[in-house]
């Protein structure tokens, strides 16, 4: 071991983890498949991939893939597998990663089931499903989509031949919803149960109820990476258990201050850092370090740190104080430990662990401008994200040639759910993208959160599968102590409309009364603030806990039920492609970037993108459009560099819109074959806010405008402010009275993240349900204190949140008159989409909402009549190229003319021509 070690110093390692002594596993990667064929996903707009080919005669097995399974830890626990499989309905196996339970356990099934078997695999992500299925049917010689297949969203590889499908958890639900029974199915695994997601936790409550009463012969075997099988166990009324031991070689260890001594990095001092830790311990902590002075603190870290038998330098110790400071993470740092790597030690590959795509996208891009890293003759750098199409990961899997080190910045898809074979080397950031919920407030938050110990000993396994490993931790062994045991179950910590849905969709009762059977059960208040979303949007009859005709093709889409509404209406009203372009927006990330010592520069440009409408979504619009029109790759990442933008997300969010396009398409909304009648009607702005209110409703701000400042007031939460990263935040007046926004998040302040200024008449049109007698029209927001049932003058003195008063009565009803046009519109297509599409009736309804909504606001369009993408919605914006900077293109612009699209009139703004004023 003294030959690999990196450190000078100490000649032991920090700290070394060993299992039962064996030969190297192999058979759990995914390396040397050459011969298996991959899926190369669809282009936008094309048929759905279908079941693959008549299975033919399976070739013989590979010996050498025998030979590897042999050596898998797993092979030697087959017997008690199988004896537990047959003497038991339910089975808990736990085993380290890289044990070979993923691939094997399905085929010691496979191989020893007399009756001819059924047997279905979850995986929790698209990209494991699809790897698993491919390494195993290579090991046993046969095509994908012959005996071992695999499903996944929009993607399927199986024959009548199949009998090993390996699919995400979602298709499984999905499968429930037809056939709530799982006949034919012999065998159900779920494999890494211990992430806790959201929907492994809700089909465990299913198998649960389903071995219970409905199915005694189908057989459920749960897989777990870490050694907490005890609590799954007990939940299936104490089932037997298998523990199968794993093995990696010995992982030298090492903590933040080992790195500091050993590179001499140093964290400058800093004003104190927004990372803010998800536990009480750990802000206790902060708050105590920020108490005491430089000097107390690091007499204080010299005193916790020695009970380690190690000492550090003053630099060191003052380096770390800094750093618990920091607000992101140090690629600077990261970048450090790299050219130690290549500097000092052997060949292998380097797994990083980053919280999320912006910082892995930053890094890719780091490390690809350094002069070391960008020569591809010795460097693969490559990102890995659940996001990425599954034929883009292919790299990932394999060994590069001889002389070529492999770099992997990934997520924390890559500690259970993959497997990469010759990872030597692990870089840990000790953080991860956590959504939080606080169902009192309503409240919800993406933020980067330090791991729990079982995910950073996942991690700092990935380092010993062939040889003995590196793990360098982006944390201190301080900060390791006070570490959760495990990550808090998804069920507890996010939003449940979504999770709602799939309970009404399989008709399995009482949302609440079911949700009380989980493993942990969700609070209460947040299965009830989720009911009252999905009724507020449409999802639910307001007077019974069924699913509308709305709510039952949301709950096939996998994605926020929101965005699905938001697409939906998109089509209904022929405005299709700007609203893909804004719902991948908000379902992946918004693609500005925002440099800290350019960020007025960078404020400018995206409100330059926003042209003048008081929104953001606009800006998102603007940005794609132009991005997509700058002239390919070349030209894009161009443009992007001189707008503040991200390429790389510019180029999911447009991977997305297939996707969306894809679903849709599945649902029967769309055909692939007719394009141009999605997006007829794609330049009328009032009409996509119209829809963007559809799809964000409830979730509207108020806009006061008082003596000496603006407010924005949400019914709920009071005083919010726009997010610092919004174009509405330097806005002192807005064309409009109100705001829809995408989500709230909670700080130093309670902030609206994506938001876009609305007409009343969107929101009458577009909201919740109204009310009118004689001038007054009020728009149910959820607390329903009308009941729409009583009379104005029921309310007292207490006002809707959302109430108008109309110039004149006929405006009133002629408003109402145009809400259940949109009404009867949206219930026809729920009915039929393909054929309400070609009525006449429908299409002039269509139109009269249309005409109706552009007459309500002084907007000049400049737009062609037919929307393609290469539109853009005001100002073009600088593409890189200085020739052009003295010449700005007119807004007025003809059909497909880049840069042109719709803006704000010179004359100023949306302006409510109706007479309408909101009650505040």
């Amino acid at each position: 071991m003294a030959d690999t070690q990196i450190l000078p110093i100490s000649s032991s390692p920090r700290i070394q983890t060993t299992r039962t002594e064996a030969p190297p596993p192999m058979a759990d990667s995914q390396s040397d498949i050459a011969a298996v064929p991959r899926y190369v996903p669809p282009g936008r707009r094309r048929e759905l991939v279908g079941t693959a080919p008549e299975a033919t005669a399976q070739p013989p097995r590979s010996r050498p893939f025998q030979d590897q399974r042999m050596r898998l830890p797993a092979w030697s626990h087959q017997k008690e597998v199988l004896e537990a499989v047959r003497g038991s309905q339910v089975v808990v196996i736990s085993g380290e990663t890289g044990c070979g339970k993923t691939t094997q356990v399905p085929q010691f099934i496979l191989d020893n089931t007399k009756e001819r078997s059924f047997i279905i695999c979850t995986q929790p992500r698209r990209i494991s499903a699809v790897s698993v299925a491919e390494r195993v049917a290579a090991e046993r010689g046969s095509s994908i989509g012959a005996e071992v297949g695999y499903q996944i969203r929009l993607e399927s590889q199986t024959s009548k031949e199949t009998r090993l499908l390996f699919c995400t958890t979602g298709i499984l639900l999905r499968r429930l919803q037809s056939d709530p029974s799982l006949n034919g199915v012999t065998h159900v695994i779920v494999d890494e149960i211990h992430e806790r997601t959201l929907e492994a936790d809700f089909l465990l409550i299913i198998l649960r109820d389903l071995i219970r009463s409905t199915n005694k012969n189908v057989r459920v075997i749960l897989m777990s990476a870490t050694l907490n099988a005890g609590m799954f166990a007990q939940y299936f009324d104490d089932c037997p258990t298998v523990h199968i031991p794993g093995f990696t070689y010995p992982v030298t260890e090492y903590f933040l201050e080992d790195i500091i001594e050993m590179t001499g990095f140093q964290f400058r001092e800093s004003q104190g850092g927004s990372f803010r830790p998800r536990d009480q311990r750990s802000r206790e902590k902060a708050k105590q370090m920020r108490n005491r002075n430089p000097a107390e603190e690091i007499e204080h870290l010299e005193r916790s740190l020695s009970v380690n038998g190690k000492r550090y330098s003053n630099s060191t110790l003052e380096s770390l104080a800094n750093a618990a400071f920091e607000d992101n993470i140090s690629l600077d740092l990261i970048e450090e430990i790299l050219i130690h790597i290549v500097e000092k030690n052997e060949d292998g590959a380097v797994l990083i662990f980053l919280p999320g795509w912006d910082d892995i996208s930053k890094l890719c891009d780091k490390l690809k401008n350094n002069v070391r890293f960008r020569d591809a003759s010795k460097y693969q750098i490559l990102p890995l994200h659940s996001s990425l199409p599954t034929v883009n990961q292919r790299q990932i899997f394999e060994r590069p040639p001889p002389g070529i080190r492999k770099i992997i910045v990934s997520t924390n898809i890559a500690e259970t759910s993959i497997t990469v074979d010759d990872v030597v080397f692990v870089i840990d950031s000790g953080k991860f993208k956590e959504k939080t919920y606080d169902a009192a407030t309503n409240v919800s938050c993406l933020l980067p959160a330090f791991v729990s110990k079982a995910s950073s000993r996942q991690r700092r396994g990935r380092a010993g599968r062939i040889q003995p490993g590196f793990c360098f931790h982006l944390f201190s062994s301080i900060d390791h102590a006070n570490m959760e045991d495990y990550q808090l179950p998804e069920i507890l910590r996010t939003p449940l409309e979504s999770l709602c849905l799939q309970v009404k969709a399989l008709k399995l009762g009482v949302v609440s009364k079911f949700l009380s059977k989980a493993l942990e059960p969700p609070d209460p208040r947040a299965t009830n603030n989720a009911m009252e979303l999905l009724r507020v949007i449409g999802a639910l009859y307001t007077d019974r806990e069924e699913l509308t005709p709305l709510g039952k093709h949301l709950s096939n889409f996998p994605l926020d039920p929101r965005l699905g509404k938001m697409l939906i209406y998109a089509v209904i009203f022929s405005c299709l492609d700007p609203v893909l372009t804004i719902a991948a927006s908000l379902g992946f990330r918004n693609p500005f970037v925002m440099p800290l010592n350019r960020k007025e520069e960078a404020d400018e440009t995206k409100m330059r993108f926003a042209t003048g409408l008081f929104s953001d979504h606009a800006a998102y619009l603007n940005a794609f459009c132009q991005w997509k029109n700058a002239g390919g790759s070349k030209g894009g990442s161009r443009f992007a560099w001189s707008n503040f933008l991200s390429h790389s997300s510019l180029e999911m969010i447009d991977e997305m819109k297939d996707q969306f396009l894809r679903l849709l398409e599945d649902a029967g909304f769309i055909s692939g074959r007719v394009v141009g009648k999605y997006d007829k009607n794609s330049t009328c702005w009032p009409l996509i806010i119209s829809i963007l209110t559809a799809g964000l409703y409830p979730n509207i701000a108020r806009i006061d405008f008082g003596r000496k400042r603006l407010k924005l007031l949400t019914k709920n939460d009071g005083t919010v402010k726009p997010h610092p990263g919004s174009v509405n935040k330097f806005n002192a007046s807005f064309a409009h009275h109100w705001m829809v926004f995408y989500e709230k998040v909670k700080s130093s302040d309670l902030f609206i993240l994506d938001s876009t200024a609305v007409p009343p008449l969107a929101l009458c049109l577009f909201g919740g349900r109204i009310k009118v007698q004689g001038k007054m029209i009020v728009v149910d927001t959820g607390d329903d204190r009308l009941g729409l049932g009583g009379t104005i003058a029921d309310l007292a003195e207490s006002v809707p949140f959302l109430c108008f008063q109309t110039e004149s009565s006929d405006t009133a009803f002629s408003v109402r008159h145009l809400r259940e046009i949109v009404d009867t519109v949206v219930a026809r297509h729920m009915q039929d989409p393909e054929r309400a599409q070609q009525l006449t009736d429908v299409k002039r309804a269509i139109e009269v909402v249309i005409d109706s909504l552009v007459a309500s606001a002084s907007v000049r369009y400049h737009a062609a009549q037919i929307y393609d993408q290469t539109t853009g919605l005001g100002d073009e914006l600088d593409d890189g190229d200085d020739d052009d900077d003295n010449e700005k293109p007119s807004r007025a612009r003809g059909h497909g003319a880049r840069g042109g699209g719709y803006a704000r009139g010179r004359g100023g703004g949306f302006r409510d021509q109706s007479g309408w004023q909101g009650r505040r």
